[in-house]
């Protein structure tokens, strides 16, 4: 048996496919590539592949992670031909590496770093901008986290918010909206913004639940879109995910 980790990129309008089918894309594009994968046991075998951290839908990442279990042998080097011919161009290769039996992706993962774009109504703008730059002198910042068929919960956000830094103030634009009532046009400015939160199984924070809760402090109504893209993930003691055993 061989485990191979794979990095990969999800972008495009593939950011939109939801977990489950990544994993279905994975098995049917190493299926097509003749990747000679191993399975589970039992009376319902599956290929024994195993990702990081699944991305929420509408994400995009040049970052993600894989593993997979492959017969002993089995030229490794084929893999970049593999993804140029049987995966869709917005899923990627980056580069691979053999690893020897370990901690699961997931439990070895504490942090992830993001590019942020945030579409804030021209009158927010400043406030959201001191929000963000006042960010490291709160006492505390905290948000209702909702889970199927769990209470609401309320959560401290602060200790999971590593880094939050505002790159560059964009230009305003007018865009365009439908209400209920009618399609209107909205002054935006965009803020680009670089983030460093809690990722993997002992703590997670995503990025929109973090600028909601940035929102909510500046007394932003209504929706502020958010676009983000995941650029690295790391382990403990911020060693890259992808190096460690």
């Amino acid at each position: 048996m061989a485990l191979l980790r794979i990095e990969y990129t999800k972008t495009g309008l593939l950011r939109y496919l939801g977990h489950l089918d990544m994993v279905r894309l994975f098995e049917r594009g190493l299926r097509r590539g003749k990747v000679p994968l191993l399975f589970s046991q039992g009376f319902n075998p599956h290929p024994k592949i195993a990702f990081a951290a699944p991305l929420s839908v509408g994400y995009s990442s040049e970052a993600e992670l894989v593993e997979i279990e492959v017969e002993e042998g089995w030229d490794d080097q084929q893999l970049e031909t593999v993804f140029q011919t049987c995966f869709p161009a917005e899923v990627a290769y980056r580069r691979h590496r053999l690893v020897a039996q370990s901690k699961s992706l997931m439990s070895l993962m504490r942090l992830s770093d993001y590019q942020l774009t945030w579409s804030v109504p021209e009158a927010s703008c400043q406030s959201a901008v001191e929000a963000i730059e006042g960010l490291p002198g709160l006492v505390s910042l905290t948000a209702i986290k909702k889970s199927k068929g769990k209470k609401d919960k309320e959560i401290e956000l602060k200790p999971m918010v590593h880094q939050l830094k505002l790159l560059e103030k964009g230009q305003t634009t007018v865009r365009k909206t439908v209400t209920a009532a009618a399609a209107v046009e909205v002054a935006v400015c965009e803020l680009r913004l670089f983030a460093t939160l809690d990722a993997g199984s002992e703590s997670n924070l995503k990025p929109d639940l973090l600028m909601a809760a940035i929102a909510s402090s500046i007394g932003l109504e209504g929706e502020a879109p958010l676009r983000v893209h995941r650029t690295a993930l790391y382990g403990e003691g911020g060693k890259a995910l992808f190096e460690m055993e």
